[in-house]
């Protein structure tokens, strides 16, 4: 078990400076290139990560010939001819693989990975069953906010069915799934806001919906839980994160056409 824990350090080791340069270009390409959309850049960063996460696993060419490979007989006959003949210059050969010092070293990593794979395990399925609960007790909206909820679905193209929900257990609205998913609302923001800024908020849970972003939360999700040691996965997880966010909002602005409104509605939400 060591030697493969070894060949999996070394693997991830030497692949290291590649997905820290990928993260690197890709954040400064993302930055002074002709400015994008969201979703583009949202999608751009999960192509990041998946090539980080294929870099360990990608064979290396390894410089010469296999130690006590056979050549073909038709072949030795050059060969001997050209023992005769100087030797041509050598040309030069790629620097070595990082190799790592053996010891126990490669147990302790292991631990630690498994000690931070767990807790964040048991974090996902405790915010899972937490979900579930919260959709479960929530009550059904009114008629009222239902048709008018309805009427966004239709509006915005969400071909998606989904719940309008009301549970005065949270204190932010959110968007759960996945086979049935729910759009839930604070019952104390049913007082507090308009019906324009209840409109901005239901919009930004539904656009969530509509993008299927339940599902690529949970993918990346399950990535921070087997890659948390990871730096260059995590910068890139980091940037999922925020740019979903922020395609929800190009969403909502791009459907009600008011983006100073759209600002003041999460101000006073935050």
């Amino acid at each position: 078990m060591t030697a493969m824990l070894e060949t999996i350090l070394a693997a991830i080791a030497n692949s290291l400076w590649q997905s820290l340069a990928l993260v690197a270009l890709a954040w400064a390409g993302l930055r002074f290139v002709p400015p994008m959309n969201a979703a583009t850049r949202h999608l751009i960063w999960w192509a990041v990560l998946a090539a980080i996460l294929l870099m360990p696993v990608i064979p290396r060419s390894k410089p010469g010939a296999q130690v006590g490979q056979a050549l073909p007989a038709a072949q030795l006959l050059p060969i001997r001819q050209a023992a005769a003949t100087p030797e041509p210059p050598a040309l030069p050969v790629p620097a070595p693989s990082l190799a790592l010092r053996p010891g126990r070293w490669p147990q302790c990593v292991f631990l630690l990975w498994l000690a931070v794979y767990l807790m964040q395990m048991i974090r996902l399925a405790w915010s899972y069953r937490y979900l579930r609960g919260i959709k479960r007790r929530a009550r059904r909206a009114s008629p009222e906010m239902r048709r008018d909820f309805d009427v966004w679905m239709m509006a915005c193209g969400v071909h998606r069915p989904a719940e309008l929900l009301i549970s005065g257990e949270i204190v932010s609205p959110m968007a759960v799934g996945f086979l049935k998913p729910a759009v839930v609302v604070p019952e104390a923001l049913l007082d507090e806001f308009s019906e324009p800024d209840l409109d901005h908020v239901l919009l930004h849970e539904l656009a969530h919906i509509a993008r299927r972003d339940d599902w690529s939360n949970l993918a990346a999700r399950v990535a921070w839980t087997l890659f948390a040691l990871h730096p260059a996965a995590a910068v890139a997880l980091r940037q999922i994160e925020r740019e979903r966010e922020i395609a929800c909002d190009d969403w909502v602005v791009a459907a009600t056409g008011q983006a100073r409104p759209y600002a003041a509605s999460l101000a006073r939400l935050f």
